[in-house]
């Protein structure tokens, strides 16, 4: 039964992302949907989905308001990202919480998820 409680949960997660941050869910799937055409699977996105849903998560139950972000401001923050690197906290943070997923991720994926996972960071910043 605990199972089921926390696949809704999950669920109920996924759902406020699509509802609340429309822009995030749009760069995710631009971004990771189709990162390698050689292994083209998805994991990338679906882990994109999970850990980003994850940082809103935690921002939250920190306290911090998780604003709507807009598509403006995460190109602000990719550009940001793009610019500085992806900051080693974030690979931190970013590379233990794959490690738990069951998903295989090429270099390029991984590359790709942490700079999403940077980016919205960044913009929830802003």
């Amino acid at each position: 039964m605990r199972q089921i409680e926390q696949r809704s949960a999950d669920v109920a997660e996924m759902a406020w992302l699509a509802i609340r941050q429309p822009a995030i869910v749009s760069m995710l799937e631009r971004d990771l949907s189709e990162i390698s055409l050689l292994k083209p699977d998805h994991d990338a996105l679906a882990a994109g989905l999970e850990l980003t849903t994850q940082l809103l998560g935690e921002i939250a139950e920190g306290g911090r308001l998780c604003n709507r972000v807009s598509a403006s401001d995460l190109l602000r923050a990719a550009a940001d990202v793009a610019a500085a690197g992806v900051a080693a906290s974030v690979v931190t943070w970013t590379s233990e919480r794959l490690a738990r997923l069951p998903v295989v991720l090429t270099d390029e994926e991984s590359a790709a998820v942490h700079r999403v996972v940077a980016t919205v960071f960044q913009a929830m910043q802003a």
